[in-house]
């Protein structure tokens, strides 16, 4: 039986029983009293924004996220495309892509946009031009130092170029350096010195910064001086004569030559270890091993490697990355790593085509680059993976790499006819 309610002060009255709210809804008013009048339209709690999370909490999503996902994010505002460009958000994904990095460049790439060029690596997407060339045929050596200057051998004489953020050539002040009776053969740019054999078996030096030249031997070696390097305040040169020789750096000592050593075979490459302790020396292979081991200050042998090498399968480029660390490339096709404590190869990579390694680029960490005998093909090569191998062809020309120097964005190829760049920062 329905009953009438009592007045409710405007004059009327209403009709039907009375409900008593639940529990839930008495605990619900008793909870958020105002809830409904400081958000009508809602069921009693405010909405949650991912832009309202802080910072922290938002790093921690965008590690769930791929490397596609954060860069469809960055385009979402401006705040997510600061955040989704920290470091710390591309860390994980550094190791999966193979790139040459290099400390010597004057532009600092993000972990992001190293990551977007080594795509470009991958890929092949690049950009290339002659930045010289040449009007006959040259066996050119080039070399970027520290300050981000780039040197190049052409005939008798070293041009000396300062490198744009663009990976451009412009010549430097100081340069080029002349004084050489023949063609240079290889040099070395350490600690602001430029030191360079040639073709007629001397030695010079020249300051890097002013181009003076500050000592030449001319009869150092009777044949032609293949390779040099520098410790401290002697140079170490090999040549075809089967001899390598430490020679004084200061132009006013008497005793130029203070050692000389017979190898017994004709030297192709040399490089000093970083603790300027022992000299490693890379042979034709013909009546001795592929490489020689000796104490710089004694001139003691300290052994041999490359004992399994064929007959003739010469080394034409080694480098030490680190005192117990040792590369090398030659005419047996393989990129080798050697451990200096144990005197044994720990590591081989083979050129699949079977092609001389003419010369080879380390970046001291995973990635290595070698210019090979095959139609101006450059290769990549990462420590970590032993098949992976990316290969660059420097504009299809018929002529070995006889020299290469680059950086994480920007590869210099030394070709015979010429200088060649590839621009791998493009968009």
């Amino acid at each position: 039986m329905e009953r009438a309610s009592q007045n409710n002060g405007e004059g009327r009255y209403s009709v039907g029983r009375r409900r008593r709210p639940s529990g839930r809804s008495r605990r619900r008013e008793r909870n958020y009293p105002n809830s409904n009048e400081n958000n009508p339209g809602t069921s009693g709690t405010s909405p949650c924004r991912i832009l309202d999370l802080p910072d922290d909490v938002i790093y921690i999503i965008f590690q769930y996220l791929g490397p596609d996902s954060l860069c469809r994010l960055s385009q979402v505002c401006q705040r997510f495309r600061q955040l989704s460009s920290e470091d710390s958000v591309w860390l994980p994904f550094e190791k999966e892509r193979s790139l040459l990095r290099s400390s010597n460049s004057r532009c600092i790439l993000s972990l992001k946009e190293r990551y977007r060029v080594s795509l470009n690596w991958e890929s092949g997407r690049r950009h290339e031009a002659w930045l010289l060339r040449h009007n006959f045929r040259l066996l050119p050596w080039i070399q970027k130092d520290q300050n981000n200057t780039l040197w190049v051998s052409r005939g008798s004489r070293i041009l000396k170029f300062d490198v744009k953020d663009n990976g451009r050539l412009r010549e430097s002040a100081g340069g080029p350096l002349y004084g050489l009776n023949s063609d240079v053969t290889r040099f070395v740019v350490n600690n602001g010195i430029v030191v360079s054999g040639c073709r007629g078996g001397g030695v010079s030096t020249w300051e890097a910064s002013s181009g003076v030249q500050l000592m030449h031997c001319y009869n150092a070696h009777s044949s032609e001086t293949q390779c040099v390097d520098v410790a401290d305040d002697v140079i170490v040169s090999g040549s075809k004569d089967n001899t390598m020789k430490v020679l004084s750096m200061f132009p006013e000592d008497k005793q130029r030559v203070r050692q000389s050593f017979n190898i017994g075979d004709r030297i192709w490459s040399l490089s000093v270890s970083p603790n300027k302790s022992t000299v490693a020396v890379g042979t034709a292979c013909y009546n001795n091993p592929a490489i020689c081991l000796l104490d710089i200050h004694s001139g003691q042998l300290l052994g041999h490697l490359g004992d399994e090498h064929k007959r003739g399968s010469g080394v034409l480029d080694l480098k030490f990355e680190s005192p117990n660390i040792l590369l090398t490339c030659g005419h047996d096709t393989y990129l080798r790593m050697w451990d200096m404590r144990t005197h044994t190869c720990v590591s081989s990579w083979e050129d699949p085509f079977d092609s001389t390694l003419y010369c080879l680029q380390t970046d001291g960490q995973c990635s290595m680059l070698t210019g090979t005998a095959r139609h101006g093909l450059v290769r990549l090569w990462d420590k970590r993976q032993q098949n992976h191998v990316q290969i660059y062809y420097s504009g299809g020309q018929h002529s070995p790499v006889y020299s290469l120097a680059g950086s994480s964005q920007h590869l210099y190829v030394a070709l015979d006819m010429g200088l060649y760049f590839v621009d791998f920062s493009i968009h």
